[in-house]
């Protein structure tokens, strides 16, 4: 029972830590097709997605060319 009790304490204290965090970061909002702060400066999202691995092996992408392609920048998926 008490490390029930202690696992709770725990629980408690990193989640209320964590919301007090979320206090500090700036609204962000949708304007048409942008994502801006409070102060209407735009935040642009950068990352990647690929496709199924398993989708591209079966139709024979799953090869270094596809990699390459992703590497300069200018796929287009």
């Amino acid at each position: 029972m008490k490390s029930v009790l202690i696992i709770s304490i725990i629980c408690v204290f990193l989640c209320t830590s964590m919301f007090s965090e979320c206090k500090n970061l700036p609204k962000i909002k949708v304007e048409g097709k942008n994502i801006v702060t409070e102060k209407g400066e735009v935040i642009r999202l950068k990352g990647v997605s690929f496709s199924d691995p398993d989708k591209l092996e079966k139709n024979g992408q799953w090869n270094k060319n596809y990699f390459q392609e992703a590497k300069t920048g200018d796929a287009m998926w």
